[in-house]
């Protein structure tokens, strides 16, 4: 990529989980990373964000309401990623 540093220090997730769900919450967490990582780093280039030195401190995304009695772990991960995402456009104006 051209020079663009996408780093996530710390990331803190609340969960309410059912204990029979509670095995697929790392999964879930590792994809979601991933999918937001290829997702913010085409958007960020769409911006031309990589061209400046900006940095967020702190970033805080709303809740993403799943079930994850009747979502798959893809669908789940795919969906926290993309509201994180809309989360960094927004800081990002």
């Amino acid at each position: 990529m051209s020079g663009l540093d996408l780093r996530i220090d710390r990331l803190v997730l609340g969960a309410d989980v059912p204990a029979e769900h509670r095995h697929r919450i790392e999964g879930i967490t590792h994809r979601a990373l991933a999918v937001f990582e290829t997702l913010a780093r085409a958007e960020l280039v769409r911006l031309g964000a990589h061209g400046g030195r900006a940095r967020l401190d702190t970033l805080s995304g709303g809740e993403v309401a799943v079930d994850l009695a009747r979502e798959g772990d893809e669908e789940v991960a795919g969906r926290i990623a993309r509201a994180w995402l809309d989360t960094l456009r927004l800081a990002l104006g």
